[in-house]
């Protein structure tokens, strides 16, 4: 807000491409108005990258995606980027082939609790859900057979409390793991093929 407030004030405001820090100006300006969601101005300095800068502006389309993690965009991306620059294709190859399932470790957790966790390499996790949803339904066991109704109740209300948390608790951890995942491949991308606005700068300030 203050930087937006300080350019809407200066003489910046009235430039044009004569001013030899003019691309910078404008993805400055771009960032900007995109943090504070200002929509009609973001589109204006798009609007103006677009018309003198075109591949600066297509880059930034990529790094909004990349760094927004916009799997369709970035795939559009990447049918229009150069041959000799696979990165985006990279990315999202190795994200595929790297990710986890989330349904897939709920079910496993459903089928042997803690099987969930050990496929996403939370080992201590598994041991811990395997060793306590075994205890309570080995409890539970017990009091139904000494015909401890109540107890073994209460005791089996724990364990499924346990499971159906385990289930849920699988999944979450699944999609953190491939949040995890894609931030530092895109991390990556970004810095390497400084995607990041700052990187496009061709001035210090």
């Amino acid at each position: 807000d203050e930087l937006i407030e300080a350019f809407e004030k200066s003489d910046l405001a009235h430039v044009d491409k004569e001013f030899s820090a003019y691309k910078d100006l404008l993805l400055v300006l771009h960032e900007a108005y995109s943090q504070v969601e200002n929509s009609e101005n973001y589109n204006k300095v798009a609007n103006l990258l677009e018309k003198s800068f075109p591949g600066t502006n297509q880059n930034l389309k990529i790094s909004n995606a990349v760094r927004k993690g916009d799997l369709a965009m970035i795939q559009e991306s990447a049918t229009k980027a150069d041959e000799k620059e696979p990165y985006l294709d990279n990315l999202l190859a190795y994200y595929e082939a790297n990710k986890k399932s989330v349904s897939l470790a709920q079910s496993l957790n459903a089928i042997i609790p803690g099987a969930g966790y050990l496929y996403i390499g939370q080992k201590k996790s598994a041991l811990t859900a395997f060793i306590l949803n075994g205890a309570f339904i080995t409890a539970a066991v017990k009091f139904f057979l000494s015909n401890h109704l109540a107890a073994g109740i209460i005791t089996t209300s724990f364990e499924a409390g346990w499971y159906f948390g385990g289930i849920y608790g699988a999944g979450e951890e699944a999609k953190y793991y491939n949040e995890r995942l894609y931030e530092r491949a895109a991390s990556s991308v970004l810095n390497e093929n400084k995607l990041f606005p700052a990187l496009m700068f061709n001035h210090a300030f």
